[in-house]
């Protein structure tokens, strides 16, 4: 998260909408949802940069859902991918609320197209604002042409000789 102010992420908003209401001295509610385009972002840190998303987004103050209608991006780092990855046909949607034991973030459906290889994902994480974060992440590819899946798969992602291992793996 410390990260997230080097993002540097800009784009157009397309169509938006919202509602303010505060009564009393109490914590005032609001809902807010936008229709955003040709979203990007620089890398920073380990999180790569992208560019090109069209998303739309419902939020308020306990929850936001970010979806994604069969959208085009490209990601790209600088040390991590040897060739920026061009991301088509996204569709999805991810989830994130607050809650009594931190935040949860979901991917829903979240399948796409990357550099040729058709892909399924999801993310389940809980307790993200707590030391016991908790990720599950799963990644599936319907066609699997190994050739392909090794281009896409950062650099440093396995620890010490893993990365080694791994695509030699891939290769064979």
């Amino acid at each position: 998260l410390n990260n997230l102010a080097f993002l540097s992420i800009e784009g157009e908003i397309l169509e938006s909408d919202g509602v303010w209401t505060a009564k009393n001295e109490g914590e005032p509610k609001w809902f807010t949802s936008a229709k955003l385009g040709n979203i990007s972002s620089a890398s920073a840190g380990k999180i790569p940069g992208f560019s090109g998303l069209d998303a739309g987004i419902q939020a308020n103050s306990r929850r936001a859902l970010i979806s994604f209608d069969v959208t085009a991006f490209k990601l790209s780092h600088e040390t991590s991918l040897s060739k920026p990855i061009e991301v088509s046909e996204f569709s999805g949607k991810i989830e994130w609320a607050k809650n009594l034991s931190g935040a949860t973030l979901r991917a829903k459906n979240l399948s796409g197209n990357a550099s040729g290889l058709n892909f399924h994902l999801t993310a389940n994480a809980t307790q993200l604002t707590t030391p016991k974060q908790n990720i599950n992440l799963g990644i599936s590819f319907n066609s699997l042409e190994a050739e392909r899946l090794k281009e896409i798969i950062p650099k440093g992602l396995f620890p010490g000789r893993g990365d080694t291992w791994a695509r030699n793996l891939i290769e064979k």
